[in-house]
């Protein structure tokens, strides 16, 4: 089967991974005996003993395990068009994990992709259902040209397997097919590579100064130093006549020493060990001496060393340095999150594994299934749910508030589409309950006004005829234009004064200096300096002016100059927000809005 490398639908990807996948036959197995390389032994051991090496591998394993595909064919301008061919999807859907899916073939591919380079993928039929998985070259043993023998462990039963080529030809459970994928080494193209593979040695480091910290700990000599005791020091002979035992007082010492030890609960734990000696005149000091070989408060020194070994394997590996590191705000949380910068590094493997797929598997069985189109046919992949957007809704809603953006964009950004965008109604429900203000209730939600007490039964004067509203030609309008927009400028201070006080509640200081100050005079007493961590001027008094346009285009003001009004509206109360007396509104500005009037 010729080697395939590069579907070319990708043309931004990287081209430092060659993809090559071959499936064994009687005519490459005894090639196949032979690329096994002592070095991948050595991975698989760094995998089990050095953390960084397992977690770093994880990069791999989890992205792929999220990866979508999909059948697809180059059209005549090499672009990927989805298939959605029955046929084809038939046949892909024939490599799928044992319980459905496909996420452990590929996380074990991304595992092994990254310690050594290349593995199998097996299918096998012990019970007559086609099970797919992919293993690694230490799993399986190429005993001659048609015999395989698979090892699940070390102590296990061996299963042996008859190869074959693949075929839409049942499985017996003696057969086996077996398909070889790896990435190529650049001096030797049969030979597997591996982004572990040039940091070995790095590894060999960490697992020396792992082991010197552990004999520093583990040393009594290093931990608990050296008792040294004058030769005079000994205890008295316990009976008349006795020569005195001169063992005697280290006997007992020890045993003092260790009965903590054997049982956490004696009282030898929290005791002094009591003694009497003779001193012939010389202080304690001069008779017993704890001496240390290690000061108990410096650092190993091969800590610093085993930190300078894990930044340069960071730096070595293929993927992103502070997801070993630490750095850029990366924690447990948030390090598997693959944003575009890391799906950038990821992307080659993933290009590498629709290709391997591709030209193992689908592509010659779309050929001997009689597919047309076969030599134009490749995998697509969905990254959608691998790579996480950058949550850009707190910049969107700045720009939004700076009227740069649509309220169609901002919702986009925040996650929500049209459907929840509110009402009419419901937007003067909510300004209304923001503004407290009930005339700026929708009708039929505004109160009754209410009764005197004892009117109720009164004869009520005949109502007259609602008066037709001033048309927008009569000259008393421009008044109540410029007496409403005082009016939503205060309300807009108002606003933002009461914003303020609920996002800045946990800081003590700003709450004592605004008490008993009204809510249009937060902001003046605050500053800008303390209200920049409540929000943005334009944000606070954000509503207001959409209020105002709605109040304006009921008293007869085409809509277009009564959202202008609006937003001059909310920019002015913004401007002026630090000013105890703000301005009035330029009378040109309400001149023009009102058409002259």
């Amino acid at each position: 089967m010729p080697l395939f490398g590069r579907n070319g639908h990708d043309p931004d990807a990287r081209e430092a991974v060659v993809a090559s996948a071959a499936t064994l036959s009687r005519n490459n197995a005894s090639d196949l005996r032979r690329v096994k390389q002592p070095w991948q032994e050595r991975s698989f051991a760094y995998y089990d003993v050095v953390p960084e090496v397992w977690f770093a591998s994880q990069f791999y394993a989890r992205g792929l395990s999220k990866l979508r595909l999909f059948p697809a064919l180059l059209d005549d301008q090499g672009e990927l068009q989805p298939a959605e061919d029955p046929q084809l999807d038939e046949l892909f859907n024939r490599v799928q994990d044992p319980h459905g899916g496909r996420s452990t073939m590929f996380y074990n591919y991304g595992t092994l992709m990254f310690l050594t380079g290349e593995c199998y993928l097996l299918c096998t039929a012990p019970e007559g259902e086609e099970i797919w998985e992919v293993v690694s070259t230490r799993e399986i043993d190429i005993t001659d040209e048609t015999t395989v023998i698979r090892r699940k462990d070390d102590g296990g039963q061996p299963l042996i397997y008859t190869t074959r080529p693949g075929s839409e030809e049942s499985l017996t459970p003696q057969e086996a097919i077996i398909y070889r994928m790896w990435r190529r080494h650049p001096r030797k193209s049969h030979l597997a590579d591996a982004p572990l593979r040039a940091s070995l040695d790095i590894c060999e480091e960490l697992v020396l100064l792992t082991l010197g910290i552990r004999a520093r700990i583990r040393s009594r000599l290093s931990g608990a130093g050296i008792l040294v005791i004058d030769a005079d020091v000994t205890l008295p002979a316990s009976e008349e006549g006795d020569l005195t035992d001169e063992d005697a007082f280290i006997r007992r010492l020890g045993e003092h020493l260790m009965e903590p030890i054997g049982d956490e609960g004696s009282a030898s734990a929290v005791v002094p060990f009591l003694m009497r000696i003779p001193t012939a005149g010389r202080k304690i000091g001069d008779l017993i001496e704890h001496i240390r070989v290690h000061n108990p408060g410096e650092e190993f020194p091969e800590r610093g060393m085993r930190e300078e070994a894990v930044k340069r394997l960071a730096v070595g590996l293929d993927l992103p340095p502070e997801l070993l590191l630490g750095l850029a705000g990366a924690n447990h949380w948030t390090s598997w999150q693959i944003d575009d910068q890391s799906w950038e590094l990821l992307q080659p493997t993933v290009q590498q594994l629709v290709d391997d797929l591709a030209g193992a598997y689908l592509r010659p069985a779309a050929r001997e299934d009689g597919y047309a189109d076969w030599d134009r046919l490749t995998l697509g992949y969905d990254e959608s749910e691998i790579v996480t957007k950058p949550d850009r809704s707190k910049d969107a809603f700045q720009a939004h508030d700076r009227l740069i953006i649509s309220d169609a964009s901002a919702r986009e950004a925040g996650g929500w589409n049209d459907d929840d965008t509110p009402d009419e109604a419901e937007l003067e429900r909510r300004m209304a309950i923001k503004m407290r203000d009930s005339q700026l209730l929708p009708q039929g939600m505004r109160p009754e006004p209410k009764r005197v007490r004892g009117t109720e039964d009164a004869q009520q004067p005949p109502a007259k005829p609602p008066e037709e509203p001033p048309s927008p030609s009569k000259p008393n309008q421009a008044s109540v234009i410029v007496g409403a927009v005082e009016y939503a400028v205060e309300r807009a201070r108002e606003l933002a004064g009461s914003r303020i006080r609920t996002r800045l509640k946990q800081c003590a200081p700003c709450q004592h200096n605004i008490d008993g100050f009204p809510n249009a005079l937060v902001a003046s007493q605050l500053g800008p300096e303390t209200v920049a961590e409540a929000g943005d001027e334009l944000e606070l008094v954000r509503g207001a002016g959409s209020c105002l346009s709605r109040v304006l285009a009921r008293q007869g003001v085409e809509a277009e100059r009564a959202a202008h009004l609006g937003n001059l509206v909310e920019r002015h109360a913004a401007q002026t927000l630090y000013m105890a007396e703000p301005p009035p509104m330029l009378l040109t500005d309400l001149h023009a809005t009102v058409g002259g009037h």
